[in-house]
């Protein structure tokens, strides 16, 4: 049987200045910091044991797996394919400015990068999850934490889910908060994935 808990990092450099983000190697603030710390606690009450700890390459997601793994001195192995959505040129510029260059359109296209034709569809994302599914059942048998990013965990959760792209600003979006959590494990004797627990902050 397969565990994964997908966990999203803790409070940003880039949240205080109200940045996109995306590929944007923003570390965690102080607060971020408490935050990890309080999901590893959290994560210990629970009675979660992990065989292993992999996590995003941006420095936000590799904090959070690290201070996390104060309490549980595991293997942490980062996966490029967790990497967060690249926003393209909206990589940490304002928030505020760009929604006012850059109006959400009233149809969006998943197969088209915006804005300007730049980052990554979610097209592209949602294909991308599935590859980096594919590479954490690579893994054997066992529990792991994920600690990644919003818009990629989304994905991943869709792939596993079989729930289709977005289209049109309409479908599910699973909300992470800082230090969001999901919890999915996958019987292989059955071949079904089983939704265990939705947390949207555990700090």
């Amino acid at each position: 049987m397969y565990s994964f808990i997908f966990i999203r990092h803790g409070h940003s450099q880039a949240d205080v200045e109200n940045a996109f983000e995306g590929r944007l190697d923003s570390p965690l603030t102080d607060l971020g910091k408490n935050q990890a710390k309080t999901a590893s606690e959290k994560l210990i009450k629970m009675n979660y044991k992990f065989d292993k700890i992999i996590c995003s390459p941006l420095k936000r997601a590799k904090e959070t797996a690290n201070i996390i793994n104060e309490k549980y001195h595991l293997e942490i192995i980062e996966n490029d394919l967790l990497i967060e959505q690249d926003n393209g040129i909206l990589t940490g510029q304002n928030k505020k400015l760009m929604e006012i260059k850059y109006p959400i359109p009233k149809f969006i296209n998943p197969f088209r990068k915006f804005p300007e034709n730049t980052g990554e569809s979610d097209f592209e994302l949602h294909a991308r999850a599935g590859f980096a599914l594919n590479s954490l059942m690579d893994n054997k048998p066992g529990t792991y934490l994920i600690v990644s990013h919003g818009r990629i965990l989304n994905a991943l959760i869709r792939n596993i889910l079989q729930i289709p792209i977005p289209i049109n600003n309409t479908g599910v979006y699973f909300k992470f908060g800082d230090i969001g959590l999901i919890d999915l494990i996958y019987k292989e004797d059955e071949h079904k994935w089983f939704f265990m627990k939705f947390e949207e902050s555990l700090s």
